[in-house]
């Protein structure tokens, strides 16, 4: 059980994955150090390797979702999972979670509906969140595509937001999921 200060915000740091027993252990460490009042969630896609066993042994509330695609996934996670606020994160390592508290505080603080943090490069070649962009989101409003960058979200953004699904991609770069 995870105890939270009465007048903070329910935060939920939510985890999609596919294959990423490598790193996931790592990431879910480091969601829980640096938001120890959240709940952390692992979604785990099908995955062939021990990422939910990974996941679990961090930590991390593990469930999954059948049908392939991150657009499942993230669908089924804000479905499923009830919070004032959500910190979404790839599984593979690439958000530094230190950033995150820093996010949710932009958030919370500004009554925004959504921060979005960039990606830097890194020596070891994975990306870090860097840079924080305010985004105030809203029904019809076009904002530049931020690719793989952390999002945290407000529950009123996440329960109204359409995931368009596609499959998660391949280390080898082609599609993982099966031909319909």
């Amino acid at each position: 059980m995870t105890l939270r200060p009465p007048d903070s915000p329910n935060v939920a740091v939510l985890l999609p994955c596919r294959d990423e027993e490598e790193t996931i252990g790592e990431v879910v460490r480091a969601f829980r150090a640096a938001l120890p009042g959240a709940r952390c969630y692992v979604y785990d896609n099908g995955s062939a390797d021990g990422t939910a066993e990974e996941a679990a042994a961090a930590g991390a509330e593990v469930r999954s979702e059948p049908l392939p695609g991150k657009g499942n996934v993230v669908r089924r996670m804000f479905m499923d999972v009830e919070a004032d606020v959500y910190v979404l994160a790839d599984g593979d390592g690439a958000h530094e979670a230190a950033a995150a508290p820093r996010m949710v505080e932009r958030l919370v603080a500004g009554n925004l509906d959504m921060v979005v943090g960039t990606r830097t490069p890194r020596a070891s070649g994975r990306g870090a969140a860097g840079t924080l962009s305010a985004t105030p989101c809203w029904a019809g409003s076009s904002a530049r595509s931020s690719g793989g960058a952390s999002r945290t979200s407000a529950r009123a953004t996440a329960s109204c937001r359409a995931a368009w699904s596609s499959p998660f991609p391949s280390r080898r770069g082609g599609s993982r999921s099966s031909p319909n």
